[in-house]
């Protein structure tokens, strides 16, 4: 019937429903689901990248998990973080990427996410976290409260609280 251009009013009534009933039957008209990428609206794409974040953050408050809180920090690549800062300074905003390819170069015998490294690229700060200082600053923080990064002791804990 929205073929022929029919409107919402006349919908209703023709099927005897209510104006809820006929939009919640019309298909999305601001969010494009499940299309190619290239056809996908900048819209669509934000809520997919959304969805995508907050399931991995369930997932890791679920279970606590080197390999849920390594597939979390793929999740947010390119997610502007900021440093906690030192005193009256402000924080450090950065992003990251994380290494792509086989668990290669530095050595890591724990689990990795397949198609990805296991080495997180700082972006404009030329400095890098490997999958062990991960695991490692995880578990200090699943031992107790974790009130500041030095308390991870841990190279580069500034990036990583």
């Amino acid at each position: 019937m929205t073929a022929d251009s029919a409107g919402v009013t006349d919908i209703m009534s023709a099927l005897q429903l209510s104006k809820a009933s006929v939009y919640s039957c019309l298909p999305y008209k601001e969010i494009a689901f499940n299309l190619p990428e290239e056809q996908r609206s900048s819209n669509a794409d934000r809520h997919r990248v959304y969805r995508k974040r907050k399931k991995a953050v369930e997932a890791l408050n679920a279970a606590p998990t080197s390999l849920n809180l390594w597939k979390a920090i793929i999740v947010f690549e390119g997610y502007p973080f900021t440093t906690s800062g030192r005193g009256s300074r402000e924080g450090v905003r950065f992003k990251y990427r994380v290494t792509t390819g086989g668990p290669s170069g530095k050595q890591y015998s724990g689990d990795s996410v397949e198609g990805y490294g296991n080495e997180i690229l700082i972006e404009d700060h030329g400095k890098s976290i490997i999958l062990s200082s991960v695991d490692y600053a995880l578990k200090i923080a699943l031992e107790g409260e974790v009130t500041g990064p030095k308390q991870l002791k841990i190279y580069r804990c500034g990036f990583i609280h």
